[in-house]
């Protein structure tokens, strides 16, 4: 807490008497500087002594500086901390005030209130009272805050029965006795007696149980004598039915119960009540079952509605399509990388997974695709089986020829077989994966044939059986681990046989059949430029 300094002490440190030098002399004749000292230490004690003493003129300037009626009557509230009052005066004219903020000046006496009869709240904190007095014509006094001063014992206050709260924290109370006064105030409710001095570790419960019928907030710690009161607060919650609120935490009702059961059937009784109150709680905010099982069925039926109303959406989607004459397909839009198409179908499984939950999600979608035979059940990956040259379907005439081996990386043998049968049949070209694209969309041919004879349709039969040969010859000496290449009979057999499954295609592989179809032209006629010009580069180097 701020102190003001004494007046002599401030003086005498603002303007200490100094005797003028033989040099000052020269400039100021006579006592001239004494005198203008004197003026100055005249001042300074004027201006100390009317901030610390409380005046109706400066009350009218506190007024005005904090927002208050420059009228004292019409004040109900009054702020008069932190000013460095050494007493309290000059408040005759208050007499409406019913809230009197004094705290955290100089005070050392309580005086010049018998006007205010209307005063409800009076604070009084850090200053330097010693006793509690002149408060006789303050009957009406609700709160009384005397926190932070040097009060030995609590006085004068047996006539203020309408006292509710009153805190002597931080004073230097020292026994049960200097408070006893308290006891008789009947309507006490708030009471703080904190951070002082008092020893006693006897009789502190039964001094505090004569306030049990008011009692609802109680500070009692940091007291020498509260750490060797055995079982303290649980001594007290049982001597204080109504209190809430003790030392620096509430009084819950499950400690209020454990403590009852603690005085009745020790620790083990004090356990079982608390686990008997955590299972009554919880048992009151249980849903009832009536009102559970009417829930569940509403929960039911929302998402029954949900589902149905999802459900004739695509309906209505679908028919749409089909009468403009376009295929329903409602992947179109994501595969396509539509954002607003995908922020649309991941807020739909979104929608299904807080309806369903992750696990529910998951056996509804396998039951309906098991039901239904999903796209999921349908698919079959194409199996990867040795094509014989008689595999290879008819193809039509076309206007490319497909890459040749170079002539640095095959036989001088195998070149001019090469070269003989360049005069008696065309070459195929990159043209041929239009005639099975279209057999293929047509449903002429299964997919793991039309997989098969695409890999082997730009390449030809010619070219596979001199790559077979080729590939013997290279590795005649590795002791047949590489005879899977050649084509067997067991092959052709099984080849043959696999010709009359159905076909099998995901679902995205045909509506992007068209798309994929160009992009493969394009490829192979990118590759068959590259492998032309590298076979000429290799022709002209050989001769070279």
């Amino acid at each position: 807490r701020w102190s003001p300094p004494n007046s002599v002490s401030a003086l005498r440190l603002a303007l200490p008497n100094r005797k003028p030098s033989a040099h000052s002399t020269t400039f100021c004749c006579g006592g001239a500087m004494d005198r203008a000292m004197a003026a100055e230490k005249e001042k300074l004690a004027k201006a100390l002594g009317s901030t610390r003493k409380m005046t109706p003129e400066v009350l009218q300037e506190i007024c005005k500086e904090r927002s208050m009626w420059s009228q004292p009557h019409l004040n109900t509230r009054l702020y008069l901390n932190y000013k460095g009052f050494d007493d309290i005066a000059g408040l005759e004219n208050y007499v409406g005030v019913k809230t009197l903020h004094l705290g955290n000046n100089n005070i050392a006496k309580i005086e010049s209130l018998d006007r205010m009869s209307d005063l409800r709240c009076l604070f009084l904190e850090g200053n330097r009272l010693t006793c509690i007095e002149n408060l006789h014509n303050n009957l009406e006094l609700r709160q009384l805050n005397l926190e932070g001063n040097a009060i030995r014992k609590v006085a004068n206050l047996s006539s203020h029965i309408k006292l509710e709260q009153i805190n002597l924290a931080h004073n230097q109370i020292e026994s049960l006795e200097d408070i006893s006064e308290l006891q008789s105030l009947a309507n006490l409710t708030n009471v703080d007696v904190s951070y002082n001095s008092i020893e006693a570790t006897e009789g502190v419960v039964e001094f505090w149980s004569q306030l049990a019928g008011s009692v609802r907030l109680l500070r009692y710690h940091n007291n020498p004598g509260v750490r060797s009161i055995e079982h303290y607060r649980k001594r007290l919650v049982n001597s204080l039915p109504i209190l809430g609120y003790l030392d620096e935490r509430p009084v819950f009702p499950v400690e209020r119960k454990s403590s009852k059961a603690w005085s009745e059937g020790g620790k083990e009784a004090m356990e079982e009540a608390k686990r008997e109150h955590f299972r009554e709680r919880n048992k009151s905010v249980q849903v009832d079952p009536e009102r559970r099982e009417l829930l569940t069925r509403m929960r039911k039926l929302a998402i029954a509605r949900i589902d149905r109303e999802a459900k004739e959406r695509e309906e209505q989607e679908e028919e749409r399509l089909k009468s403009a004459g376009l295929t329903p397909d409602p992947l179109t839009a994501v595969s396509s990388g539509d954002a607003e198409a995908l922020a649309d179908y991941a807020q739909k499984w979104r929608g299904k997974v807080n309806l369903y939950g992750p696990d529910g999600l998951r056996d509804k979608v396998s039951k309906e695709d098991s039901g239904a035979g999903g796209p999921f059940t349908r698919f079959a990956p194409p199996s990867r089986v040795a094509v014989g040259p008689s595999s290879t379907p008819h193809r039509e005439e076309h206007h490319h020829r497909a890459p040749e081996p170079s002539a640095a990386a095959r036989p001088a043998s195998a070149s001019a077989a090469l070269s003989a049968r360049r005069g008696q049949q065309a070459q195929p070209g990159a043209s041929d994966f239009r005639t099975v694209t279209s057999s293929l969309a047509a449903g002429s041919e299964d997919h793991t044939t039309a997989f098969q004879e695409r890999q082997f349709s730009v390449i030809g039969d010619e070219h596979l059986d001199l790559g077979l040969a080729e590939a013997s010859a290279a590795i005649s000496g590795s002791g047949g681990r590489f005879s899977a290449l050649q084509p067997s009979g067991r092959a052709s057999e099984m080849h043959g046989a696999r010709r009359e499954e159905p076909a099998v295609m995901p679902l995205i592989w045909q509506q992007n059949q068209q798309q994929a179809s160009v992009d493969e032209m394009r490829c192979m006629d990118q590759n068959f430029a590259n492998s032309r010009a590298h076979s000429e580069g290799n022709d002209l180097a050989a001769l070279d």
